[in-house]
């Protein structure tokens, strides 16, 4: 019995991870808005009967997309920082805000799906993508911490109102960061994405290739500056 479980459970994680492969083919090729479990079940061989045992709708393969792409772009902002660890907050901000450059430069489509116009319809569901939804913002929130011990670090100060809010946001992410070091890691964190959607998008129009990453790492560098004031 032990054995036959162990082997349905094999088969299981077996077929979500071909599932989540074509998937993810499917929405580099093709972009979110074609996304279809008929189309996976075509990439993988098997009836589509056989792919709703698994996955019940597209928007379940839409989560387990944003789940996964998540996760992508948080080991990717996370690979290089443990060795980084002993730069100054500024330094580690600039180099995290690149590997998110590069990691969209190279994903484009899932960076949309992350970042980009939200799929009419569609809600993620909050108890399975909060967690690896917020992994980059909890990273900017420790630069911000780190920041805000180092000499140049000012304090920003809050409106009551919002200092509330954020006080009772801080469980959700682990910190005991103050709600002017928040303010700071949401503002680095929502310039990055900006800044890296603005060039993704095409929306500061023509722009030669050598010039789109002088012009990231110019924002960036002026982004970063608002570590001066946590």
């Amino acid at each position: 019995m032990v054995e036959k479980a162990g082997k349905r459970a094999a088969a299981r994680e077996e077929m979500m991870r071909r599932i989540l492969e074509a998937g993810r083919a499917q929405l580099d090729r093709d972009g979110v808005e074609s996304l279809s479990l008929r189309e996976v079940s075509r990439e993988i061989g098997v009836v589509s009967s056989a792919v709703y045992r698994y996955v019940a709708s597209r928007d379940d393969l839409l989560t387990l997309l944003v789940v996964d792409c998540y996760n992508d772009v948080g080991d990717a902002v996370d690979a290089d920082d443990q060795a980084s660890a002993g730069e100054s907050a500024k330094r580690r901000y600039i180099e995290i805000a690149a590997r998110m450059r590069r990691w969209a430069a190279a994903h484009p489509e899932r960076w949309t799906l992350l970042y980009g116009t939200p799929v009419r319809g569609y809600a993620a569901p909050s108890e399975q993508t909060n967690e690896p939804g917020t992994r980059v913002l909890s990273r900017f929130m420790e630069i911000a911490g780190q920041a805000a011990g180092e000499p140049s670090g000012r304090g920003l100060e809050v409106d009551e109102g919002l200092e509330r809010f954020l006080v009772t946001e801080q469980e959700q992410f682990g910190t005991s960061l103050s709600p002017g070091a928040m303010v700071v890691a949401a503002s680095l964190w929502s310039g990055t994405v900006g800044a890296i959607t603005a060039e993704l998008f095409g929306q500061w129009g023509p722009m030669d290739a050598e010039i789109r990453e002088p012009m990231f790492a110019a924002q960036v560098r002026a982004l970063s500056t608002i570590l001066d004031v946590g």
